[in-house]
């Protein structure tokens, strides 16, 4: 809207990540997530979950979670 002003977005729980860079961790959770869903046969058991494959390859323990790469 016009003559609105951007506001930032408190941080949770001590969160050092703008707005833009935990909006971009979930982007990338979530896209993470539903390429390991889509590549999965669903006549294949899976032993780890999409969510523990992206915990493991973003380094971020759950989707809002702060990437062991931006840890200072």
């Amino acid at each position: 809207m016009p003559g609105q002003r951007e506001r930032q977005i408190p941080a949770p729980n001590g969160d050092p990540r703008t707005a833009t860079e935990r909006m971009a961790d979930i982007h990338a959770w979530d896209v993470c997530v539903t390429r390991v869903q889509g590549r999965s046969d669903p006549m294949e058991p899976q032993l780890d979950s999409p969510e523990d494959i992206c915990r493991q390859s973003l380094g971020m323990a759950s989707r809002s979670a702060v990437p062991d790469s931006r840890r200072p």
